[in-house]
């Protein structure tokens, strides 16, 4: 599916009333962003971009009125080197 230039869309989730199709796409660029599109079909509609490189997408739930994003971010201060015996 080309949204608009997207690659790959993940973690899918419809809104209670059946009307629209939540998930986050990674675009050409790089960037991921929260779409939505109409479960009857029509254009994606970009809903929240993440503009910060070290934030992934991981789950989207649909409340009533909120989207509830779920987002992991790789963090460590654990340091790797080689050492010669």
């Amino acid at each position: 599916m080309a949204i608009r230039g997207a690659f790959r869309a993940s973690s899918q989730t419809g809104t209670a009333d059946g009307t629209r199709i939540y998930f986050y796409a990674r675009e050409q660029d790089g960037s991921w962003g929260l779409w939505w599109i109409p479960s009857a079909g029509g254009a994606a509609t970009k809903a929240v971009s993440i503009d910060d490189p070290s934030t992934l997408p991981w789950d989207v739930t649909v409340g009533a009125h909120d989207l509830y994003l779920t987002l992991k971010r790789f963090e460590s201060d654990i340091w790797v080197m080689d050492l010669d015996w």
